[in-house]
């Protein structure tokens, strides 16, 4: 492997591993992990933005892989519908904990270009006209035996905002959210709102 390319991953990592820890970073605290300089990260990815972008494309095509290979499972001869899910959402909660700290980056950008990216890199994977969405929507219709388009939409909509709160009020501690059931890392509560997501997806 030639060395540029060695570098630009060692970069890379480097900018992972310190937004899976902290939510944010410096290019001096990149520059130090990955044991280049400054110009270094400059060269090769023009910014510190833009390298946090391909970071973040980088996982989500990471968290699309992991969903398309569930709905690639054919679960109909050796799962019911409910257990299904429930593994599907919790390998889907555990990868969000393993990531919390670049999905903070993703849902509370610190500044405006930040949040432009964020949201389009969100959409381009999940929203409702996206190859994927319409995946997972195919996938509900063969759970639930419905054909109703508009239902479909409802219960994706419904699956995407359940698996949305509980990153939303737990990955960043704001006022608004203090008092907020722990639904991430306390296991109970998750298990038990998993189950409460599934019911309304299902009936």
């Amino acid at each position: 492997m030639k060395k540029a390319v060695k570098t630009k991953q060692a970069i890379m990592e480097a900018a992972k591993t310190l937004l899976q820890q902290k939510g944010s970073v410096t290019v001096k605290e990149i520059a130090e992990l990955a044991h280049v300089n400054v110009a270094a990260i400059n060269y090769h990815f023009t910014d510190k933005e833009n390298l946090i972008n391909l970071v973040i494309n980088s996982l989500l095509e990471e968290l699309k892989n992991m969903v398309e290979q569930y709905l690639g499972y054919d679960n109909t001869q050796t799962e019911t519908a409910k257990k299904y899910l429930n593994s599907f959402i919790h390998r889907f909660y555990d990868f969000a904990i393993e990531n919390v700290g670049i999905l903070n980056y993703m849902l509370f950008p610190q500044n405006k270009n930040a949040l432009e990216s964020a949201t389009e890199n969100f959409e381009a994977i999940f929203s409702m006209d996206s190859d994927l969405s319409d995946k997972v929507i195919k996938r509900l219709a063969l759970m639930r035996k419905e054909s109703d388009p508009v239902k479909l939409k409802v219960k994706y909509g419904l699956l995407l905002t359940g698996f949305l709160l509980p990153l939303l009020t737990q990955i960043n501690k704001r006022p608004l959210f203090k008092s907020a059931p722990d639904l991430l890392t306390d296991n109970q509560l998750k298990d038990a709102y998993i189950d409460e997501m599934i019911n309304l997806i299902l009936n």
